[in-house]
Parts: structure tokens; sequence; C-alpha cells
């Protein structure tokens, strides 16, 4: 492709000492120009399940002789360090969390609130082909606002059509809205939270990196199929779904208490590396990059 060219040309020509890359799945990344004296790291920049990090591995392979080793692939949890380790390629794995969230530090407040993760984005139903990519949202958010009519829904656009999105789902029940803010407050919005609630969100596996209970859906419609999506950390099959439909439906049953339907298990959870403390020791030791 066109971009490895490019960056090729630009590598050879700039003669760098250290490659910085928030592109882990493009597989061309694997491919670059290598010497002794560059030190290259590619940063994990999403939620990955084991689908996505086989879709690499099946491209990877069709450019084999291409690849190069890389000094560090640097991930978010243990799970996703032991799918890259299989792929093959020459170079460390090492956990470090999300840098974003890293980068903003806890801050412990007094958490009063149920916050839900929009995760809309304008017509991203189209562009996917995923016709049912929000049927999650119509059904889990009556029931869960039933249970706290004070739900604050943290907006992922802050957009018109978002706000008529969720208001059409809560029908004539007003919705509280926590507008989009710098990535910064994003983060600190989620300090204030006692709980969480999110169907495959990245940031709701990093809220809970950031010690603040999260319960996980993990559940996408596929169509008329009615199939788990496959593209994220947690991701369950119809009959846990339908479990916890039912836990949510049942006056009796906590929020808080979906949790332990879709539990993250250990190898899972991100790590949460305060201001990147590990990863910019890990940098400098590596490499002669001495910025703060």
């Amino acid at each position: 492709p066109l971009i490895y060219f490019y960056l090729q040309a630009a590598i050879i020509e700039t003669k760098p000492r250290t490659i910085l890359s928030f592109a882990d799945s493009y597989p061309w990344n694997y491919a670059l120009p290598r010497s002794p004296k560059i030190k290259t790291f590619i940063f994990q920049n999403g939620s990955h399940d084991q689908q996505t990090i086989l879709r690499l591995g099946k491209s990877l392979k069709k450019i084999k002789k291409w690849l190069r080793p890389v000094d560090y692939i640097v991930v978010m949890n243990r799970r996703t360090k032991n799918l890259f380790k299989k792929l093959g390629i020459k170079g460390r794995v090492y956990c470090s969390g999300s840098i974003l969230n890293n980068a903003v530090p806890l801050k412990r407040i007094n958490k009063k609130r149920h916050i839900f993760i929009s995760q809309f984005r304008k017509d991203l139903e189209n562009k996917l082909g995923f016709r049912n990519f929000y049927k999650t949202e119509k059904e889990i958010l009556p029931l869960i606002y039933k249970k706290e009519k004070k739900l604050l829904i943290m907006l992922a656009e802050n957009s018109v059509q978002e706000k008529a999105f969720f208001s059409e789902i809560l029908k004539n029940k007003k919705a509280i809205f926590l507008p989009k803010g710098d990535w910064k407050k994003t983060y600190q919005n989620i300090d204030s939270a006692k709980h969480v609630i999110h169907v495959d969100s990245t940031l709701g596996f990093e809220a809970q990196a950031r010690g603040i209970k999260a319960s996980t859906i993990g559940f996408r419609h596929n169509g008329a199929k009615g199939r788990a999506e496959d593209d994220k950390p947690v991701s369950v099959k119809k009959k846990i779904y339908k479990k916890i439909l039912n836990k949510l439906k049942d006056d009796s049953t906590s929020l808080e208490e979906i949790t332990s339907l879709n539990a993250v298990t250990s190898s899972k959870k991100y790590f949460y590396d305060s201001e990147n403390k590990k990863i910019k020791q890990l940098l400098m030791s590596t490499s002669s990059v001495t910025h703060k």
C-alpha cells in the first residue's frame, strides 16, 4: 500500500532513533525498516479479542517475507499479551494498560452516580453494515432507567442526533446527559461514578482499571441472527444476555448485581500505570528518548 512506501521512505530519510505507533492492528507496521539504532514501540489502540488478533495473524502471513522484528508491543491486558505472543512476531510484548487512561491521575471523590457510557456514532450502523448494532441499548436502557431514574448518560459525540437517539429510547422519561468534554475530562467524569454500565466500550474497561465498579453487557445483535459480536474483550452468547435482561427486569435486583453475570476475568482486566511511569521508564531505558 502507498502509505507503507511513504513511511518506509520517511524512516530511511529521517533516520529516527525511536518509532512509536498506535496502529497495532495494521499489519504493515510490522514490516517497516529496522536497524539496531532504531527502537520500535507499537501500542494497542483499542479493545481487542481473539478474532481481532487472528485476523491480524492472517494478514501477517500474507506479508511474511517483509516482516521485521519489533522491540516492544505494548498492550492493555494479559489476555491480549498472550494472543500477540502466539502470532510469532519477533519482539517483547509488554502490558501497560491504556496510555490515555494512564495519563489522567485517579481523583478520589464522593461517588454517588450511575453512568451509562454511550457508544453512539452517527451513521455507524450504515458504515458497519450492522443493522441492529444499537438494539442492545434499546432493550436495556428502559430497564436500567426503571432502577435508576438519575442515571447519567455519558455522551460520545454530544450531538443533536445522539441526544435524540437516547431520548427516543427512553420515550417520555427525562434523560440526564453528561456532555462530552475533552479527553481528560472524560476520565475525570468517570471517576465521579460509583458504578458504570456499558455494552462493550473501551472506556468501560478503562473505568474498571481505575477501580470503578463496571457492568459489561457484552452483547451485540447481529442482524436477524442474534449472535454476539466477537470484537471486544468480553462478548457473551445470547443465553447470558437473556440472564442479564431477566436480572434487569427483576425489581429486587440492584444495578450493581448484573456485574457478576458477565464478569471481566483477571487476565482481561486492563492495567493501570499511573501517569505512564512504567512505559516512560521503558522508553528511556531502551532508547535515547529523554522527554518527560
